[in-house]
């Protein structure tokens, strides 16, 4: 017992200090769901409702292209996101005391591309469907489906193989694995390339069919 020890063991968290808890792992859980719902709500919702009153067909009567249209469009969402963003961390930093550190400029990228792809994906919605009722039930119960699936609700780390092979097949798993190598171990703005690329690659995705099938 006297002899000195042969071995250490050096014990530590795999995060940052101080250790996120709390609100820390459920903040970005529910910044990306309610950005999916919101977004996804009121881009197919407000399409379909303009293009049912006669309005995006009055607006092609001004010197406007059908590209521009739809960029105006994605680009008034994209602001919505943005302001729900802004709102959402400085109420987390406020009343929570949410610490994201050095990383808030890798936070707020990710979440604003993850702001386009959101609303590219309402307004893919609003594009293939009519009825603003009908627009609204299908943005809520796919909202609700790629939160579930992407761990908004709980860690993917749980979950068997194939939910966490399914749950980045949506892209709410690709955002969360960003913000959580940001905020939750506290990584830089280089570990969260490979997600912002897939991202990207969504966002492309659904601007593209958007715009193939955008309707007036």
């Amino acid at each position: 017992m006297a002899k000195p020890a042969q071995v250490a063991l050096d014990a530590k968290y795999a995060g940052r200090d101080p250790i996120p808890s709390g609100v820390g792992f459920s903040l970005p859980g529910n910044l990306v769901y309610f950005l999916t719902m919101n977004l996804l709500i009121f881009g197919g919702a407000t399409i379909a409702a303009t293009r049912r009153s006669g309005v995006l067909k009055r607006l092609l009567t001004l010197p406007v292209r059908r590209s521009e249209l739809i960029a105006g469009q994605l680009y008034g969402l994209w602001l919505l996101g943005a302001v729900q963003i802004g709102f959402l961390l400085l109420v987390g930093k406020l009343l929570f005391h949410l610490n994201v550190g050095a990383n808030l400029p890798g936070v707020l990228l990710v979440l604003l591309v993850y702001s386009w792809v959101a609303a590219a994906t309402g307004l893919l919605i609003g594009s293939l469907l009519d009825a603003p009722d009908r627009v609204v039930g299908v943005c809520v119960l796919a909202s609700i489906l790629m939160a579930a699936a992407g761990g908004c609700w709980f860690p993917l780390e749980l979950a068997p193989e194939a939910l966490r092979t399914a749950g980045h097949c949506v892209p709410t798993g690709w955002a969360l694995d960003a913000l959580h190598r940001l905020i939750s171990f506290g990584g830089d703005l280089g570990s969260v390339v490979k997600p912002l690329l897939v991202l990207v690659g969504f966002g492309t995705a659904a601007t593209a069919a958007a715009g193939r099938w955008f309707r007036v």
